[in-house]
């Protein structure tokens, strides 16, 4: 059954292909598996570190897991599809099998299939690269180095037999070998002493001496390895810092990586702001950058989060309950409404999860409070799995995270206090676990 579908979406990404090469657009039709509800086309280029989530590349499966998602592309880059890196370019139109447990599984036809096949087995930067989470760690530093160094051999190999995919593309992969290499080699660090299970006193040694013993391989690997081209590889930018701080000699090249550096901090600080005041401080820092795409990236996300700040009254939105019923924030209206962000797969929002009830708990008698647990979650089953093992109490919601994009939720665990007004009080209020939460509360309710 799947074969015929994928004849009949070949087909259909056939007669799309001309329109997506005149316009610019991607088509990509296909099929998911192991997904949850919400899929997102992730932009994983430099840019995304600076702008907010862009709603027109989230998609929901049908209930045999196909899908069509069509948008707009200037340029070559990098997306994320679950744990698959893909390499998409204008005019794509790309036929495709993607398993979230499993991306060596991902299938593809249509334009630039082979690079995205090359891709399958790109490893995970959070997992240490080529360490693949520690599991390939030795004996020794020196001989963990030297598995590191052959696992990126063998993938240049790999790349190597790719004959038929852009000089452009072998470019940028050869630079993400020698990035992950170098991610590698870092991660080493806090990989060695938890895999071989080194006492305290081995471990503090080990990290005092790591930065000396390692010294030489990473040197070898940062030599000439400064190239804004290289931003648009989520690694490279993992390891950029170290890349910059080792590099003596000033270049264009090392200017216009330090721009991106100041404009990605920058990014972070302004998505953290909650009040108009602090977000507005940003505007001449941002007129001042000399980068026109940073700039106007910048410009772009502080015009969004200046959406909603504190003070302002709160952005309504409907929630599903635990019946199946719908609830609205507002309906809440004449209470102080603390609300508790989270996911199941969110591991500290798990671990904020006791305090988070304990907190309820204390504030069971007073009628002016309300708490509300809100998922995000894409996969309503799993919430509810989660719930029925907590024997979960209370306002248990679930929502669509991209009906919160005023509040912009760029991670969990998070909080938000409103006002018996609605108006937002805290846009990143403390956390359930915060000490100074209870005082918080309380002077509010005064």
């Amino acid at each position: 059954m799947r074969y015929l579908f994928f004849f009949c979406t070949f087909l259909f990404a056939i007669q799309n292909a001309a329109i997506s090469q005149t316009k610019g657009w991607v088509v990509l039709t296909g099929s998911t598996k192991n997904f949850n509800n919400q899929v997102e086309v992730q932009d994983m280029s430099e840019m995304s570190d600076l702008l907010l989530p862009d709603a027109d590349r989230f998609f929901v499966p049908d209930a045999e897991g196909h899908f069509k998602v069509k948008f707009k592309l200037a340029s070559p880059n990098y997306f994320r599809m679950g744990r698959n890196i893909l390499y998409l370019s204008p005019g794509d139109s790309l036929v495709m099998f993607v398993d979230y447990n499993n991306p060596k599984l991902a299938s593809f036809s249509g334009t630039h299939s082979r690079e995205n096949e090359y891709l399958r087995e790109t490893p995970f930067p959070k997992g240490g690269s080529f360490l693949e989470a520690g599991t390939k760690i030795k004996s020794t530093v020196d001989s963990s180095v030297m598995a590191v160094e052959e696992a990126a051999d063998q993938r240049t190999a790999s790349l190597a037999g790719y004959t038929d995919v852009s000089k452009e593309f072998t470019k940028l992969e050869t630079a993400r070998i020698k990035a992950d290499l170098i991610n590698s080699l870092l991660d080493i660090r806090p990989y060695f002493p938890m895999r071989r299970k080194l006492s305290k006193d081995s471990t503090d040694a080990f990290q005092k001496n790591f930065e000396q013993t390692i010294a030489p391989y990473t040197a070898k690997h940062n030599k000439n390895f400064i190239d804004p081209q290289f931003l648009k590889i989520a690694v490279y930018r993992d390891v950029i810092d170290e890349l910059v701080a080792n590099e003596k000699n000033p270049s264009k090249n090392l200017q216009q990586v330090k721009d991106w550096i100041a404009a990605r901090d920058m990014a972070q600080q302004l998505k953290r702001a909650s009040d108009r005041e602090s977000k507005m401080k940003f505007e001449p820092t941002i007129a001042a950058l000399g980068n026109d795409s940073y700039r106007v990236a910048l410009s772009n996300t502080l015009n969004k989060v200046l959406q909603l700040s504190n003070g302002d009254m709160a952005f309504d939105f409907a929630a599903m309950d635990a019946d199946g019923k719908t609830s609205q924030l507002s309906n809440l209206k004449g209470k102080l409404i603390y609300v508790d962000l989270w996911a199941t797969w969110c591991g500290p929002c798990l671990q904020e999860m006791p305090a988070y009830e304990k907190l309820k708990e204390s504030y069971k008698d007073n009628p002016s409070i309300s708490f509300i647990s809100l998922s995000i979650d894409d996969n309503k089953d799993a919430w509810k799995k989660n719930m029925q093992q907590r024997n979960a109490q209370g306002f248990q919601w679930i929502v669509d995270r991209a009906k919160l994009q005023p509040y912009n939720i760029m991670s969990i665990p998070r909080s938000i206090l409103v006002d018996k007004d609605f108006h937002i009080v805290e846009m990143n209020a403390a956390l359930p676990s915060s000490k100074n939460i209870s005082t918080t509360l309380n002077l509010l309710l005064k």
